[in-house]
């Protein structure tokens, strides 16, 4: 049994969907990470830094300590994954390690390891702490009651670091390995609880991923049925308890096995691992670009930005073709706007880039707008920007946060499929109601703010 999904890191309070720096993704799959991550042997469970440049798997690929080792992978100025360097000795031993989950500043290190002299069971969990060296320091082994003279694994700590989920197979389970969680208390970790019947079964779930909201749990199992011998779930706490799991589908899920789904900081791809046919290896390591999955994927900004005042409520009527305001006529966007734009770092309005009330389709009539935007992200190769969606104030603060995001995405993809542009140089963000440019008590003013705009991003 090896370590399982990471703590996923969130930025701000916005929903990320940043692509720059970690590779083209094709819309249609996912995407095997290439023989500079992956090998011929198994490589898995992988977890991606906060900042986006550090990437943590396990692997029993030659050149380890023996068994399966922690290795990490930095990526180069070039967006690729640099050639991956073993942990080394203050984590790996000749047994098996993997890494598990990180600390929310990234300083302390969870990790399931195996066959060590101070173990209580086959397989225990242990934490390190990140020096100020840089260096890992000795591991702790987590002791009772988390481990047990059974075998214990693949832990997830909640973003507050009271919660552990986790994997074991100790008495009281429904059977196989099943997923529990212990909380921590002042004097320590409590006794670990069984999730139940609504999530284990009497076959295997094998990891469990608690999202930093902490209500919704991203497992994977072989006893719910799907497509194949072990596909990933989705579930949430309810006051009713956790809901019925979710499979998140055939983007993620396949005949193969495919386990250890973790979501990294920018949000734009999730990252598994699987045995899929096209493998190099046994067990590879795979993305997936987050917009195949958004509509699977409940994602919750965290302490986002207090809502401002509503203003009062104003009576309107659904708009009609007819009664929609005419489009603003900007500046257009020129060289000169975006030389000011990289010295000022003020967002650049596309103010013919339009949707109607609760849509996040573009309009025709936005195409010219996105076209001149295209020609000149071609003629500054260098040129990253980062694009950010805005909504008027009709609709809920969390449902407009979501609206706003699909608005960016919506110009992301056009981008990238109409213009041809490297998905690496753009990043997307969703910001709500939150910055109006115009009152909401008009429908002109509505539909300026319901607009996307981009910042250049710093280099």
């Amino acid at each position: 049994m090896r370590s399982g999904v990471k703590l996923a890191f969130w930025m701000g309070g916005l929903i990320l969907c940043s692509s720059m720096g970690l590779g083209q993704v094709p819309a249609e799959d996912a995407v095997n990470l290439g023989s500079m991550v992956n090998s011929k042997d198994r490589d898995y469970a992988p977890f991606v830094s906060p900042d986006g440049n550090t990437l943590y798997f396990a692997s029993d690929r030659e050149g380890g300590l023996g068994g399966q080792d922690i290795w990490v992978s930095h990526r180069g100025p070039d967006g690729h994954w640099g050639q991956p360097t073993n942990l080394g000795s203050s984590i790996n031993t000749a047994g098996n390690e993997g890494p598990d989950t990180f600390s929310a500043d990234g300083r302390m290190m969870f990790f399931s390891a195996c066959q060590r002299p101070d173990g209580l069971g086959a397989c225990d969990l242990y934490v390190s702490q990140l020096g100020p060296d840089g260096a890992w320091g000795p591991p702790q082994n987590l002791g009772p009651p988390v481990n047990s003279r059974y075998n214990e694994a693949n832990a997830s700590l909640s973003l507050d670091g009271r919660a552990l989920y986790f994997v074991s197979i100790r008495p009281g389970g429904l059977g196989g390995w099943d997923i529990w969680t212990a909380h921590l208390t002042d004097q320590g970790w409590s006794e670990p609880e069984n999730l139940g019947p609504k999530i284990n079964t009497p076959g295997n779930e094998f990891i469990a991923f608690i999202h930093p909201n902490g209500e919704e749990l991203y497992f994977s199992s072989d006893g719910l049925g799907g497509f194949g011998g072990s596909d990933i779930f989705y579930t949430s706490k309810t006051p009713a308890g956790w809901s019925d799991p979710v499979n998140l589908g055939p983007v993620i899920n396949t005949p193969a096995n495919d386990m250890y789904f973790t979501i990294p900081a920018a949000g734009d791809l999730v990252y598994l691992s699987s045995n899929r046919d096209d493998s190099l290896g046994k067990e590879d390591i795979y993305s997936v670009a987050m917009p195949l999955v958004l509509n699977r994927l409940k994602l919750i900004a965290l302490a986002p930005t207090p809502r401002p005042p509503a203003p009062a409520p104003v009576a309107q009527a659904p708009m009609t073709e007819a009664a929609k305001p005419a489009p603003i006529i900007p500046e257009k966007v020129t060289q000169e706007t975006i030389t000011r734009a990289a010295a000022t770092q003020e967002p650049v309005v596309l103010k013919n880039v339009l949707f109607d009330l609760d849509k996040a389709d573009l309009r025709a009539a936005s195409r010219a707008e996105l076209e001149n935007l295209i020609q000149l992200l071609h003629q500054n190769p260098d040129l990253n920007i980062e694009i950010r969606g805005h909504t008027d104030s009709t609709g809920s603060y969390e449902y407009n946060i979501d609206l706003s995001l699909r608005r960016a995405l919506a110009v992301h993809t056009y981008l990238i499929h109409q213009g041809g542009i490297d998905p690496r140089r753009l990043s997307c963000s969703g910001w709500g109601e939150v910055e109006p440019i115009a009152g909401n008590d008009t429908g002109e003013g509505r539909q300026v703010n319901r607009r996307v705009e981009f910042k250049i991003a710093k280099p």
